[in-house]
C-alpha cells in the first residue's frame, strides 16, 4: 500500500492521518476490523477525495464535511435500499466507507473475506442511479484492489463513466 501511497500527488492542506486510536474504537464499538491496506491508507493520508471522484471517510473526525466515517454510516440507510430492491441481509452487513461525487455507495461485505489475504474483504458499490434496482456491483477483493485498479487504472471505474485518463490525486478533507 505504501509504494501505491507514494505515487499520489497531495493536493491542497496537508493529510490529517486518522489515529489508530480512532479506527480501534470504530472496531470496537461496531464489532468490525478494518482491512490493513485501508487502515495504512488512512493512517497516512487521513480522509478525503481519491481522483477527484471517490470521497473516502475515516473514523475520528466530527462531522461527514470533515470526512467522519462514523458520520457518513449513520446517515446511510439500508432499510431504505431494500426497499427499493436490495438485497436485505446484504445491505445490512455491508459497511460503506467511500461515496463517489454521483453518489454511489461504497462498501465492504465482511462475510466476504479475501481467502489469501484475510484482514481484507470484497467492495462492492451500490449504485446510486441503476437501470435494474437492487444491483450491487463487485468493485475489487481488497481495498489496494480497490484503490489500484478501480480508481487510479484507465479502464477501472473511469472507464465506466468515461471519465478519461485516471488523476493521480488525493485532496484531504479539511475543517
Amino acid at each position: 500500500m505504501n509504494e501505491l501511497i507514494k505515487r499520489l500527488v497531495v493536493v491542497g492542506e496537508s493529510p490529517r492521518p486518522t489515529s489508530r486510536a480512532a479506527l480501534k474504537e470504530f472496531e470496537g464499538a461496531r464489532e468490525f476490523a478494518f482491512p490493513k491496506s485501508y487502515a495504512e491508507f488512512v493512517m497516512q493520508l487521513g480522509p478525503g477525495e481519491l481522483s477527484q471522484y471517490f470521497r473516502m471517510y475515516a473514523p475520528g473526525y466530527s462531522c461527514v464535511e470533515e470526512g467522519s466515517l462514523d458520520h457518513f454510516v449513520a446517515l446511510t440507510n439500508p432499510g431504505g435500499l431494500a426497499q427499493l430492491g436490495f438485497d436485505a441481509d446484504l445491505v445490512k452487513r455491508m459497511l460503506p466507507f467511500c461515496d463517489t461525487l454521483e453518489g454511489d455507495l461504497i462498501a465492504w461485505d465482511p462475510a466476504t473475506r479475501d481467502e489469501e489475504e484475510q484482514s481484507e474483504m470484497a467492495i462492492f458499490c451500490i449504485p446510486r442511479y441503476s437501470a435494474d434496482s437492487g444491483v450491487t456491483i463487485a468493485l475489487a477483493s481488497t481495498f489496494h484492489g480497490f484503490v489500484e485498479k478501480v480508481c487510479l487504472t484507465e479502464g477501472g471505474f473511469n472507464q465506466v463513466l468515461d471519465l478519461g485518463e485516471p488523476i493521480m490525486e488525493y485532496q484531504p478533507f479539511q475543517p
